[in-house]
């Protein structure tokens, strides 16, 4: 009996679905930088929901910036619109109006500087969605490994 051993194409399509998760922890365990899933459509189009952002954190923030922050233990991803005495004025970039709060320093916890559209389906397993794609991949490994096997034995 011969053992299921992945082709070429097999171990590049398992590391594009690692590849999220490797990040999600380097950037984790990374001093200064982090990794954050976009929930909602509020900086549409710039980040859809679904995306992962990863931040680094910068000593110095201007507006146009987009920013990682907490704010009644939310975390949300804004852009800066304006820079106050007292911290910072965000918006979404769906929205219309700024936000009716003012982000202070110790509140952020970086600056966007790369996200990756999609992602956030396959790390973050509350999306509704990542539970079917885990489903459809799971279900392809386990009939492509069936239907190797059984014509293994042939």
């Amino acid at each position: 009996m011969r053992f299921f051993r992945p082709s070429r194409l097999g171990w590049i399509v398992i590391g594009i679905l690692l590849l999220p998760i490797v990040g999600q922890i380097l950037f984790t365990l990374l001093p200064g930088v982090g990794s954050y899933v976009v929930l909602s459509g509020s900086m549409t189009p710039s980040l859809k929901p679904g995306s992962v952002v990863y931040t680094h954190d910068s000593s110095h923030y201007e507006s146009g910036d987009a920013i990682t922050f907490v704010q009644n233990g939310e975390l949300i991803t804004h852009r800066i619109v304006r820079k106050t005495t007292d911290g910072f004025v965000t918006k979404g970039d769906a929205r219309t109006y700024p936000d009716s709060f003012v982000v202070h320093r110790d509140q952020i916890r970086g600056e966007v500087v790369l996200s990756v559209p999609l992602y956030g389906y396959l790390v973050h397993p509350v999306f509704s969605r990542s539970a079917y794609l885990y489903a459809i991949v799971l279900g392809g490994v386990l009939i492509g490994s069936a239907g190797y096997f059984f014509i293994q034995m042939e």
